[in-house]
C-alpha cells in the first residue's frame, strides 16, 4: 500500500504555495519517567479539570480512561491563534471499546481554564454507536454539536493515526482516519459550525469521561500543515522554476529508501508512476517540461 505524504503543482502560482513555511508547534512522544502526567512531564502538561493525577504515562504511552475525571492540557503557543489553519495528529489504540453514548476524549482549546463549551473546539468523539460488533468508530464537531462520524470501524487494539484540521476561517473541522494525504477520498468526516474561537486557540487536551472505554495515545503532533503531523519520515522535495518547466529534488537517500513520484491530471486521479529522478551525489532530481495540462505530482513510499 502506498503512503502519500503530499500532493504539488508544476503551476508557478502553486509552486509559491506550496513551498510555504510549515511550522510543527508540538510533537509529543511522553517520554517521561512512568507516574502522572501532569507530575513528570515537567510542567507541559497541566490539570485544569478533574481528579489531579489520573492521566498516567507508562513506557512512553498515556491511559485515558472512562472511569477517571482528569483532563490535562499542554500549551502549544504564547498567545490564542484566531485565523489559519492548524493540525492535531495523534497515535492511538483503543484498548475498550467507549459506550453507545461515547465521549470526546481530545479538543483544542483557549488559555483560559472556565471550561466555557465555546473554547473546546474540534472535539474528537468515539463511539459503538453505528460500529459493527466489536468495533467502534470516532467522529468529529466543532465545539458542542452533535459529532459527524468517519465511516471506518476501529477494532480494540488496533494501531491508528487520528488527523484532526481546523480551518479558524471557515469555522469547521475535519477528521481523518489513516490518511494517505489532504485530498483522501474516504476515511473522513467534517463538522461545521457558526461559532467563533473566542480568545484564540492556544492548547490542546486530553479529556476523560464516562462511556470513553479506554484510549492508549503514542504520539500527538500540532502544526500548520497536514505534512507537520502525519507519520514521520517525509523527506522535503524542493522545486526550482527553469525556463520550460520545473526540477524537483529531494535527498538522494529518500529516493534510494523508496520514495517516488507519481503523477495525474487531476488532484483525485488517477494516478501513475512518474518520471524517474536522476542521482548526483546526495540528491535525487527529475526535470519536468511544461504541458498544455495541469500536472499534479504526489510524493510516495511502496
Amino acid at each position: 500500500m502506498k503512503t502519500i505524504i503530499h500532493s504539488i503543482i508544476t503551476w508557478a502560482p502553486l509552486i509559491a504555495a506550496m513551498a510555504a513555511r510549515a511550522e510543527v508547534l508540538l510533537d509529543e512522544t511522553f517520554n517521561y519517567p512512568d507516574g502522572p502526567l501532569a507530575s513528570v512531564s515537567d510542567g507541559r502538561w497541566t490539570t485544569h479539570s478533574g481528579t489531579p493525577g489520573q492521566v498516567t504515562v507508562s513506557g512512553g504511552v498515556i491511559r485515558l480512561l472512562g472511569s477517571k475525571t482528569e483532563d490535562v492540557r499542554n500549551a502549544f503557543a504564547m498567545r490564542g491563534i484566531t485565523n489559519g489553519t492548524l493540525f492535531a495528529g495523534l497515535d492511538v489504540r483503543f484498548r475498550a471499546l467507549p459506550s453507545p453514548t461515547g465521549a470526546f476524549f481530545f479538543h483544542f482549546k483557549d488559555p483560559v481554564d472556565s471550561g466555557a463549551a465555546s473554547v473546546f473546539t474540534g472535539r474528537i468523539h468515539a463511539t459503538t454507536a453505528g460500529a459493527g460488533a466489536g468495533a467502534l468508530q470516532v467522529g468529529i464537531a466543532w465545539g458542542t454539536g452533535t459529532p459527524v462520524w468517519v465511516a471506518r470501524d476501529i477494532r480494540t487494539n488496533e494501531a491508528v493515526q487520528l488527523v484532526l484540521r481546523l480551518d479558524l476561517a471557515a469555522t469547521n473541522a475535519v477528521l481523518w482516519v489513516n490518511p494517505v494525504s489532504e485530498a483522501a477520498a474516504e476515511g473522513w468526516a467534517q463538522a461545521i459550525d457558526a461559532r467563533g474561537i473566542g480568545q484564540g486557540l492556544s492548547q490542546v487536551a486530553f479529556r476523560q469521561a464516562t462511556g470513553l472505554g479506554e484510549v492508549e495515545v503514542e504520539r500527538l503532533r500540532v502544526g500548520t500543515r497536514f505534512e507537520d503531523v502525519v507519520d514521520g519520515g517525509v523527506p522535503r522535495v524542493d522545486l526550482l522554476r527553469e525556463a520550460q518547466g520545473v526540477r524537483a529534488w529531494m535527498p538522494a537517500a529518500a529516493w534510494e529508501a523508496g520514495w517516488r513520484l507519481e503523477v495525474a491530471g487531476g488532484l483525485r486521479g488517477p494516478w501513475s508512476q512518474g518520471p524517474e529522478m536522476t542521482v548526483d551525489g546526495d540528491r535525487a532530481s527529475v526535470w519536468i517540461p511544461n504541458g498544455p495540462a495541469m500536472l499534479w505530482l504526489r510524493l510516495a513510499r511502496r
